[in-house]
C-alpha cells in the first residue's frame, strides 16, 4: 500500500513538472510563406480607398509617419504560417512590423487569431510603402499562454 503511494505521488509530480514545463518553454513555430508586392498603381482603386480611409481617419489599421498620398508606392504582403505544436491554445496573436521611414499605413489579416493546441493559422500583414525602400521587414508576433504575453520576431525579405 505504501508502495503505491509512492508510485502515485512520484506519477502525480511527474505530470505537474510536465504541465509546468509546456507552459513556460511553450513557443509557436513560425515559417515565412514569402512576400508579394505589386506597385499601388495596379489596385489603384484600393489605393485610393486606402488613402481616403487614413486621411478621414477611418482606418482600422496601423497608420504611421509616411505620406499617404505620396506617387511612388506599393503594396507589400508579408505572409506567415504559425503552428502551435503545444497544450495550450495561443490566444489573440498579433502582428506587428519593424518599419522604416517610407511606411504609410499596414493590416494584419485574420486580426488577432487563436492558435488551437497543435493548429495552424496562415497570417498576412499588407503594407502600404514607398517603392524606393527595401522589402525586408522585422514582424513582431506576439500571443497569450494563460494570460502571460510571450513575444518573438521574424525577419522576412
Amino acid at each position: 500500500m505504501r508502495r503505491t503511494a509512492w508510485i502515485l505521488t512520484a506519477l502525480a509530480a511527474l505530470a505537474l513538472m510536465t504541465v509546468l514545463w509546456q507552459t513556460f518553454h511553450q513557443e509557436l513555430v513560425v515559417t515565412g510563406r514569402g512576400l508579394n508586392a505589386v506597385d499601388a498603381s495596379e489596385r489603384q482603386g484600393e489605393h485610393d480607398a486606402l488613402v481616403s480611409a487614413i486621411v478621414n481617419r477611418q482606418f482600422s489599421g496601423f497608420v504611421y509617419d509616411g505620406d499617404p498620398e505620396a506617387e511612388d508606392t506599393r503594396f507589400v504582403t508579408y505572409t506567415l504560417r504559425l503552428r502551435n505544436p503545444g497544450l495550450l491554445p495561443a490566444e489573440t496573436v498579433e502582428m506587428q512590423l519593424v518599419t522604416e521611414a517610407e511606411d504609410i499605413a499596414a493590416w494584419q489579416t485574420p486580426l488577432n487569431a487563436d492558435i488551437a493546441p497543435g493548429g495552424e493559422e496562415i497570417l498576412t500583414m499588407t503594407l502600404l510603402t514607398g517603392s524606393r525602400g527595401t522589402l525586408r521587414r522585422d514582424l513582431v508576433i506576439t500571443y497569450y499562454l494563460w494570460g502571460r504575453l510571450y513575444t518573438m520576431r521574424y525577419t522576412l525579405s
